[in-house]
């Protein structure tokens, strides 16, 4: 268990964690909220897609378009959590997180945009270099 974790964190981890880092040093000098939502939802929809990949020597070869789909709905679930989450500690103390719907909506739709942007540009690669298995 410990090598698959260790193997995920190496191969997929890195890239959520990344953001979040970058979020931290750019946002103290530039307002680019929707920007890092877009890289977010890139972010967890690598992370989701190579877990995927990893866990296949347990349950089996999954189809390329069910893992793009699972990884396209578990990072919906994650961007739908965010902004719960923000709207949970904007109510409960009371924080400013979510400045207004459209705000809200425009942080989930750059989060799923960013989804389907690296799924496509894994999709591409993919036919281009046979890179799935």
């Amino acid at each position: 268990m410990f090598q698959f974790l260790y193997t995920w964190f190496l191969r997929a981890a890195w890239a959520p964690i990344a953001v979040v880092l970058v979020q931290q040093i750019v946002a103290r000098f530039y307002d680019i909220d929707w920007l890092m939502h877009f890289f977010g939802g890139a972010a967890m929809a690598f992370f989701f897609y190579q877990g995927l990949l990893l866990w296949e020597s347990s349950i089996g070869r999954l189809l390329p378009i069910v893992r793009h789909l699972l990884a396209f709905g578990l990072t919906c679930g994650v961007v739908i959590a965010w902004e719960l989450t923000e709207f949970t500690s904007d109510r409960l103390f009371e924080t400013r997180f979510q400045a207004s719907i459209p705000e809200t909506m425009g942080d989930q739709l750059s989060g799923v945009i960013g989804a389907i942007f690296i799924l496509g540009c894994i999709a591409l690669f993919a036919s281009c270099q046979n890179w799935e298995r």
